[in-house]
């Protein structure tokens, strides 16, 4: 393993124009070993500039790659907070306005999700009903949900359970994919108070990426330094347009957040940074995610030599720092 360490280190010296300054090539093939991977590091490189004649990377270190890894890291940590805490004030909130609302009857909102979800599909395979997906017949005594499993997954009719089932057990077992779809059921159906998820419809998919990478331990950061490096965002929408006009007063500092912000991924963090805003209605939760934030950004000022040369990408944490702290 050493040894293909080094050979990948000195590919990305020979041929991608990596430099070993900051950090030495023996002390980055330490950090390879004892606390990441290949990949989880030079994956980072996408955020920055090739000399066009030579294709190489222009004042890359390989220190700044490492640094990138490690705030990857300690964001995804947040971003994962971030989305759970979010989930659940969406999932309370369906659950509060459901069985308060005299139009709907809470027991039988599975049965009409269910029928949304079949008119939607468009796989090969048969629909799997979403009651088989919440509620598979789990035996497993250990299971942690197995009370839940047992009481409403078996021993009764699966009609009877399908007709009468509590929101509540819906959105305790509805994954985060699910909650994606029914809010879509949600609005398209004008269910009782629907205009109040309507941003949540609309912008919570891209929240679910965040989340999954997230979960999984998957790099996020890299891809995000311009427009043209993961997809783009032809219209911002007013809803997050709106929000970055109120921190940036300046035309050329809001033309230029509009500008970051056409790239997929800051457009998805920032659409989880503002529904948290709407939907998580607790202050002290809020000023401790504010704060973990925080803490991650000032990483970048404590190694600010790392990234004096790279404007594009400092223009980036800027804008960022400045929606959060007005957050």
């Amino acid at each position: 393993m050493s040894r293909q360490i080094e050979q990948l280190l000195n590919t990305l010296e020979k041929d991608k124009g990596i430099i070993f300054v900051k950090m030495t090539k023996n002390e980055a093939k330490m950090k390879l070993t004892d606390n990441t991977n290949y990949y989880k590091v030079s994956c980072f490189k996408k955020n920055f500039a090739k000399d066009r004649t030579t294709g190489k990377y222009v004042n890359l270190n390989f220190a700044t790659l490492y640094d990138l890894s490690v705030m990857d890291a300690r964001l995804r940590d947040v971003f994962l907070k971030m989305s759970l805490d979010l989930e659940h004030h969406l999932k309370k909130h369906f659950v509060k306005i459901i069985t308060e609302a005299p139009s709907i009857r809470h027991r039988g909102i599975l049965n009409q999700f269910d029928s949304y979800l079949q008119s939607i599909y468009t796989g090969t395979s048969p629909y799997r009903s979403i009651f088989r997906k919440i509620l598979p017949s789990i035996n497993d005594v250990t299971h942690y949900d197995y009370p839940i499993y047992s009481k409403y997954g078996t021993g009764t009719s699966l009609a009877r359970l399908k007709s009468n089932l509590p929101v509540w057990v819906l959105m305790e077992k509805m994954t985060s994919g699910d909650l994606v779809k029914f809010l879509n059921f949600y609005i398209v159906n004008r269910l009782a108070n629907y205009s109040y998820f309507s941003n949540a419809n609309e912008f919570y998919k891209n929240v679910n990426k965040i989340r999954n990478a997230a979960a999984h331990n998957r790099p996020f950061l890299f891809n995000i330094n311009n427009v043209a490096q993961v997809g783009s965002i032809t219209r911002v929408s007013t809803f997050i347009s709106d929000k970055i006009k109120i921190t940036f007063n300046k035309s050329t500092d809001f033309t230029n957040a509009i500008r970051v912000v056409q790239n997929q991924k800051f457009h998805d963090i920032l659409s989880l940074l503002y529904l948290y805003d709407q939907y998580v209605e607790d202050p002290v939760t809020k000023s401790i995610r504010k704060r973990e934030l925080l803490n991650v950004i000032n990483r970048t000022k404590l190694n600010r030599d790392l990234y004096a040369n790279h404007i594009e990408l400092k223009k980036m944490f800027f804008t960022f720092e400045k929606l959060v702290k007005d957050f």
